[in-house]
């Protein structure tokens, strides 16, 4: 199991604007392991967090390791209830199993909200995009998702806000023309 926590000054400041203090959370998969030790772990890493005090909380996916198992997912959501500043959330491969079935998204939906989010922090927009809808998804859920990126990134160029953009699925690995992977968005949507 990995839990990575990144305490970040962005890099993105507008000029005038304060710097924006991030914390970023990937893969805390409970139910990887030992349930106990991942509950006990996760739950440190948000007291530390808290204490830290960032303006933002980003948490890049793989919250639960098993897609069924709801008691991770009722762990993971009391614990991020604990978290003090604002939480945005995006959802991994774990939380939401390829291919993408509407009954996968309705689960994740009802267990941990919405997969796609905006916050507005400090003179910035952080987007998250659920980047499982980028592979074999329902097309009409891949065209939503495209479509609310879209708004977002052309509210945040109209207002000159930069943008912070949360997958769990990267772009690319290595190369922006790398071939398909596992490990990479396709090319069609990449581009």
């Amino acid at each position: 199991m990995i839990f990575i926590v990144l305490l970040t000054a962005v890099a993105c400041q507008p000029s005038g604007q304060k710097t924006l203090i991030v914390a970023h959370l990937c893969d805390p998969q409970l139910g990887f392991s030992d349930f106990s030790a991942d509950s006990a772990r996760f739950g440190q890493e948000i007291r530390q967090v808290n204490e830290l005090s960032p303006d933002a909380v980003i948490i890049a996916g793989d919250l639960i390791h098993d897609t069924g198992d709801d008691r991770a997912a009722a762990t993971v959501r009391k614990q991020i209830a604990k978290l003090k500043p604002p939480v945005v959330l995006t959802p991994g491969n774990h939380d939401i199993p390829d291919p993408v079935t509407p009954e996968g998204l309705a689960r994740y939906r009802r267990l941990f909200g919405n997969d796609f989010h905006t916050l507005e922090c400090k003179g910035r927009l952080i987007v998250s995009a659920n980047s499982q809808l980028w592979r074999e998804a329902p097309a009409e859920e891949a065209g939503r998702n495209d479509r609310l990126l879209r708004e977002a990134l052309q509210k945040a160029k109209k207002n000159g806000m930069p943008v912070i953009l949360l997958t769990h699925i990267p772009p690319f690995v290595e190369s922006v023309d790398e071939k398909d992977e596992y490990f990479n968005i396709p090319q069609a949507k990449r581009r």
